[in-house]
């Protein structure tokens, strides 16, 4: 497979009855074949709007099947996919819509009056495309997909041109778009098929935006044979499906895992035994938290550590690595480097020694080819011919990788560093603590002082002076918090990390006593 359109032309031919979607709202079924002919149809109706070679065609949906076909088809004809968080606001969308050039957005009738607002400030925006029924003004998906010539579209594309828009979160300004060509796309797809979607016959469940990198698995998922199951995350139908389908795999964000663990009486309500494997990324799960998911639901864990500059996965903690058993300290790891992804701790000169902290940098064919129309961010970010990640790490004597932290929210307090990932683990380890966050805030004297926002499990108690304590206990003192916020739940970003820009911003005028 060269370019993205291959994947499911190929799959077509080889595997023309086997299912490769299911639309669990109307319970239906797509086959290989079917949704091969429905690609080729998507593209075609595409081209008859207009739609040619190197233009950008924006998604703006949650998870469905349409989100899972749609990309394909865009690739079929040498445009571009922007993946768009519908979760954001009008200004937010008016943005990337701007930024990408978009000239076509596929989107659902409950999103049209975010378009409509920021219409008049995009020229270059020609069709708006509606998946879920005509509307006046607007172009029928399904209409458009039963009008469109069934033969594929003779378009030769290089399989180094950008198939995909991928948008960072923005929380350092505003969000830059990751150009994705086809070769990073298949590359990382093949990634994922080395370190996981081992089961041919499995079902895929893929709940994690469409929008984010996650949309890259159920690429892989595909290329496997497998089926595919696009829906939005939600508790009760996550379950649902698990248990109505028969769901062999699925990707979480630690986030999503931690909602399920506290509602046991959900998941004891259903049968979930068909799993075999849940990976997680996006952000580390805290050791604590890990344990009881390896209880509740056994050794089916997989961790991938990745960012979308590097089309998700670059290093893989595996299942046999999840062990609650003897040295429980590899559960805070993200594993080991993949095989076709190297990973050096340092700079692009020196490689740190074992157990010494560095910026983790990334090379590999799945790296992207850079930032859309930023030409001095790309060639920072890729110095060097290593993508540099921004995050910190260290690598142990065995290979594997610690996170400790963002290079940007490292803690200098009193001339000494202080990696907030380092506290919240310990805060994590008592028993009251549901989510923690570590930021440094502005101090005259020190420069810098340590705050730690903590929300709390239900029915449980704790006061600021028991954890500031507890820390004490267990760090050195210059690192523990020398204050403590209680708020109900600690803000996120979309994509279920926790957003540090959001509580330094929140908490940038916090006095703290130092003494």
């Amino acid at each position: 497979m060269r370019v993205l359109g291959d994947v499911l032309a190929k799959q077509g031919r080889a595997l023309p009855d086997r299912i490769a979607l299911i639309d669990p709202r109307r319970d239906r079924r797509y086959s290989f074949a079917e949704v091969a002919q429905r690609s080729v149809r998507i593209a075609n109706g595409l081209a008859s709007l207009g739609v040619r070679s190197g233009d950008r065609v924006a998604m703006l949906l949650g998870n469905s099947a349409v989100c899972a076909e749609l990309p394909f088809a865009v690739g079929l004809l040498g445009a571009v996919t922007v993946n768009v968080n519908e979760r954001l606001k009008h200004d937010e969308v008016g943005f990337i819509l701007a930024d990408s050039g978009a000239s076509v957005v596929v989107t659902s009738t409950d999103l049209l009056g975010t378009v409509a607002a920021v219409g008049a400030r995009l020229p270059q925006l020609r069709q708006v495309i509606t998946v879920d029924g005509a509307v006046p003004g607007t172009v029928d998906f399904e209409a458009m997909v039963a009008g469109a010539s069934p033969n594929p579209p003779r378009v030769d594309t290089a399989e180094n041109s950008t198939a995909m828009l991928i948008y960072t979160s923005g929380t350092t300004g505003r969000p830059k778009g990751v150009q994705l060509t086809h070769a990073n796309l298949i590359h990382s797809a093949t990634n994922f098929l080395v370190e996981g979607f081992h089961n041919a016959e499995g079902v895929y469940l893929a709940c994690v935006p469409y929008y984010h990198a996650a949309c890259i698995p159920h690429m892989a998922a595909l290329m496997r044979g497998m089926t595919v199951i696009a829906v939005p995350f939600d508790l009760e139908t996550v379950v649902d499906l698990i248990e109505r389908y028969r769901v062999t795999d699925a990707f979480l964000v630690p986030t999503m895992i931690a909602l399920l663990l506290q509602r046991p009486d959900l998941l004891d309500a259903h049968d979930l035994s068909s799993l075999q494997t849940i990976f997680y990324a996006a952000a580390p799960i805290p050791v604590p938290v890990l344990g009881v998911a390896l209880e509740r639901f056994g050794p089916i864990f997989v961790q991938m550590y990745g960012l979308s500059e590097s089309a998700t996965i670059s290093t893989v903690l595996r299942k046999e690595d999840h062990r609650l058993d003897g040295d429980q300290r590899r559960l805070a790891s993200c594993g080991r480097e993949i095989t076709h992804v190297e990973v050096r701790v340092g700079s692009v000169e020196e490689e740190c020694p074992a157990g010494e902290r560095g910026e983790l940098l990334l090379r590999g064919a799945n790296v992207m080819a850079g930032y859309w129309g930023l030409p001095e961010a790309t060639a920072q970010a890729l110095k060097g011919g290593w993508l540099h990640t921004g995050d910190i790490g260290i690598r142990d004597a065995e290979g594997y990788l610690y996170i400790v932290d963002r290079k940007h929210d490292m803690i200098i307090t009193g001339g000494a560093n202080v990696y907030p990932r380092e506290v919240e683990d310990v805060l994590y380890s008592h028993p009251a603590v549901a989510e923690a966050a570590v930021i440094g805030v502005p101090d005259q004297t020190w420069g810098e002082t340590v705050l730690a926002v903590i929300s709390l499990h239900a029915q449980k108690m704790a006061t600021e002076a028991e954890l500031v304590g507890f820390c004490a206990e267990r760090l050195a003192d210059y690192k523990k918090p020398r204050q403590v916020a209680f708020v109900d739940t600690v803000p996120k970003t979309p994509v279920g990390k926790i957003d540090k820009a959001a509580l330094r911003s929140r908490f940038a005028g916090v006095a703290v006593d130092a003494s």
